[in-house]
Formats: C-alpha cells, sequence, structure tokens
C-alpha cells in the first residue's frame, strides 16, 4: 500500500467525494482529478491526462502533499485486501550515506506517530508494518513497549540498523513478535549496505542473538 495515495484519499472522502482508481486514459473525462506516485526515478508511468498530479520522490526529493492532505488519517479504502496496519512511527534519518535520499528529503529523525495512531486499518488485526528508516532514533522504547503490551506482530520492512544497538534495545527487541513481510515467519531485516561494516554487523548481530538468549533462559527459570 502507498501511504501517500491513502492519505490523499481519506482526505477526499472526508470532504464526500467518490475515490477510485484509475481507469486508464479512456476513462480520463470521468476524473475531476488523477494523482499518481512515483517512488523511484526508474518507476514506469502509464501516460496521464493533463489533470493529473504527480508526486513521490521518483519525480522531486522535496515534494509534499499539500498540509490538509498529508495531516489526513489515511484510508484502506483501495486496500481492502490488505491485512496490516501500515505506517511510520518516525521519519528522518541520523546518518548521511551517500547512497540514500531519506536525510535529504526528511531531515533529522522526529516522532510521527504513536503506536495507536497507526492501528487504523479495519481488517489489521494483531499485525504492523513499519515503515521506519531510523526506527531506534525516536521514541523507539516506548514504542516497542507498546507493541509487546499489545502481543502485536510487528515486521521492521525497512530494517533495523544493528551497527548502533544498544543493551536496552535488544533487550526490549527480543521481546517482541517480530515477524517477516507475509507475517508468517520469525524474522528480523538488519540493513548492511557497506562491505566495510561487517564486523560491526556481525558483533551486532551476536549481540541481539546473546539478549535473545539471556530472555529465554530467565523465562525458563522464572517458569
Amino acid at each position: 500500500p502507498n501511504l501517500s495515495i491513502m492519505k490523499i484519499v481519506g482526505y477526499y472522502e472526508s470532504i464526500g467525494e467518490n475515490v477510485e482508481w484509475y481507469k486508464g486514459i479512456l476513462f480520463k473525462h470521468e476524473y475531476e482529478k488523477i494523482y499518481a506516485s512515483k517512488i523511484f526515478t526508474f518507476s514506469e508511468m502509464q501516460m496521464l491526462p493533463e489533470n493529473s498530479f504527480i508526486g513521490g520522490t521518483g519525480i522531486d526529493f522535496y515534494n509534499r502533499l499539500p498540509k490538509e492532505i498529508g495531516d489526513s488519517k489515511p484510508s484502506y479504502t483501495l486496500y481492502k485486501n490488505c491485512n496490516y496496519h501500515i505506517g511510520f512511527s518516525q521519519k528522518g534519518c541520523r546518518f548521511s550515506c551517500d547512497f540514500c535520499c531519506v536525510p535529504k528529503k526528511e531531515g533529522r529523525p522526529y516522532n510521527y506517530n504513536s503506536i495507536d495512531e497507526i492501528l487504523i486499518n479495519p481488517n489489521g488485526k494483531d499485525k504492523l508494518m513499519l515503515l521506519d528508516n531510523d526506527f531506534f532514533s525516536g521514541n523507539w522504547g516506548v514504542n516497542l513497549k507498546r507493541i509487546i503490551e499489545l502481543n502485536l506482530k510487528v515486521c521492521f520492512v525497512q530494517g533495523l540498523n544493528i551497527r548502533i544497538i544498544t543493551n536496552e534495545q535488544a533487550k526490549l527487541l527480543s521481546k517482541c513478535n517480530y515477524k517477516n513481510s507475509s507475517f508468517k515467519s520469525k524474522y528480523l531485516t538488519f540493513a548492511w549496505d557497506r562491505l566495510k561494516d561487517e564486523k560491526r554487523i556481525f558483533d551486532g548481530i551476536n549481540y541481539v542473538l546473546k539478549m535473545a538468549s539471556l530472555l529465554k533462559i530467565c523465562n525458563f527459570l522464572s517458569s
């Protein structure tokens, strides 16, 4: 699901407009406005009429939804088959990797939504997909504790930064019911974008595994 499209749908539904997927150029006269999102510069785009609004990083790093749309509650109307909640708990990033546009587009990290504010999909049940690029920079403690408290299945789909993980972060993470993007398997994704980080990556992974093992031992002894 495209979160920007979901916000656009949410805004127009809130003012009483009908929203649907674009049927194609032959039906262009049926629409007052057409919105499209281009995620990457190489993303293919179909031919669109003049009354189209195209956004996304593939068009411009710095484009934004109008404030009244950007502040709208996302709607799952066009994504009825989506069976999980999706959103950001924080945006931005502390790092400036030369291959990544996130710091240029979003700036330094800032809190974006609470976990409860993301849980709005009528069909989402106990599954949560977080899109955060730098999850451990914001209210990670509050967010992880809430995820654990609600017993959510959580997918950190963008990956976590294992290079700088701390004892407290690893301990809380080990208590989460983390899943892959299909929510069928226990799975964590850790970002590894530069070969020179190999030692730090494996040190971090070993650290997380150690915390998970200690937690299992403690739970066994307490039971």
